[in-house]
């Protein structure tokens, strides 16, 4: 029986080296040992060996279905799993090579389950590995995140290094670093991979970003966020991105903390996070979102006008119309109105000139002026020619929610 294995090797062996006429010529000899030995299992390997050379090698699929059907048949007589599973495992095989991916996937998963009854490992691995992988490519994450885990813990148990570390790449590949929360939308975006780009998606020009926008102000490559620190850089995006509120210079870059709210083009908003989050609830009437920088914070204006207040935890906005109040907001048409009242305040607003120069200026005092343009902006004591900050204060934005 000893001489038959060593041929049955010799045979796989010669078989890679592409001599199949002697390989098939070896494989015959060595069946009719087993059948004679009535030796079951090494007769369903042997009949699956031959039926791969068949299919793959010498394209002959009728033959490798004869062949596969009968090792399954022996198997089933015998009830052996693991030899089922085998063969099971090489008609999902077949099917594969001859471009049949839904019949193959099935008999994977059929064939896995019988490797899990018998605890073989190096199979449960490679199996589950395959699976994952086809899921990864049609964008299945969650389900190939679980089978990746578990052809990790086979490989470790098969004490297999090699394939462990290839799966602990996998894993770190698809495995979320964290998310983007659109809370224009109420959509949320997993963070995957060494980085993830976010723009404006151009189909027909073949760009697309991992995070992809419509809105013809945001650049088609706008802003890069990478998972080592979480640092988030402007890739000279033409109008601009702010993270609370303050501008992110092309060149500064900034590491993101949990929270930190991302406006682009002054146009869309996001928030990152590192967990899994709840998605916003978005009032129906919802007209504007207040980006308050100091508390990292958002939330939706509803209400026809808002009155804003400095407190000692950072700026106060209330939905009514408070006659003291130094600053008021309010919605007129599709536009966004600021009334600066302040005696002491000022309402400081950034523009982006280039990529490297940023303009500031107040805005006017004692009217409402419609010059904020979901720019951002913050509070400043100014000198009395108004040319000096003085002290600066919270910086805030208010970027209006349009019909998509």
């Amino acid at each position: 029986m000893n001489e038959a294995d060593n041929v049955r090797e010799h045979a796989r062996m010669i078989a890679s080296q592409k001599n199949y006429d002697q390989a098939l010529a070896l494989f015959s000899g060595t069946l009719s040992v087993y059948q004679r030995a009535g030796d079951a299992s090494r007769l369903v390997h042997a009949l699956v060996d031959r039926g791969r050379i068949y299919a793959f090698l010498m394209k002959k699929q009728n033959l490798a279905d004869q062949d596969f059907e009968q090792a399954l048949d022996i198997a089933r007589n015998q009830q052996n799993i693991g030899d089922e599973a085998l063969v099971h495992e090489a008609i999902a095989w077949l099917h594969e090579q001859f471009g049949e991916p839904e019949q193959a996937v099935q008999l994977y998963g059929r064939a896995l389950d019988e490797f899990k009854k018998v605890g073989d490992a190096p199979s449960i691995a490679h199996l589950s590995e395959w699976i994952a992988t086809r899921k990864e490519i049609q964008n299945e994450f969650d389900g190939a995140i679980n089978l990746y885990r578990q052809a990790l813990e086979s490989y470790v148990s098969a004490g297999d290094m090699i394939g462990a570390g290839r799966i602990s790449a996998s894993l770190d590949r698809i495995v979320s670093w964290g998310f983007l929360i659109d809370v224009k939308r109420r959509n949320a975006f997993p963070l995957r991979g060494d980085r993830i780009t976010i723009g404006r998606d151009v189909p027909e020009e073949g760009i697309r970003n991992d995070v992809g926008f419509t809105d013809q102000f945001v650049s088609r490559r706008h802003l890069v966020i990478s998972r080592e620190g979480f640092h988030a850089d402007d890739v000279r995006s033409r109008n601009g991105t702010t993270v609370n509120a303050d501008q992110l210079p092309y060149g500064v870059g900034a590491h993101l903390q949990d929270g930190d709210i991302i406006s682009l083009a002054n146009r869309e908003v996001l928030q990152f996070r590192t967990q899994q989050p709840l998605l916003p609830s978005i009032p129906q009437q919802a007209w504007a979102i207040f980006i308050d920088g100091s508390s990292k914070s958002y939330s939706y204006l509803t209400q026809p006008v808002y009155s804003l207040s400095l407190t000692s935890g950072g700026i106060q906005i209330q939905a009514s119309d408070i006659g003291s109040a130094p600053i008021k907001v309010r919605r007129t048409g599709k536009n966004v109105e600021l009334l600066d009242a302040s005696s002491e305040w000022s309402v400081i607003v950034i523009v982006k000139k280039d990529d490297y120069n940023y303009a500031k200026y107040p805005l006017p005092t004692g009217q409402w002026t419609d010059e904020l343009h979901d720019l951002p902006a913050s509070l400043a004591k100014l000198s009395a020619d108004q040319k000096h900050v003085l002290q600066e204060g919270p910086a805030f934005q208010i970027v209006t929610i349009a019909a998509d």
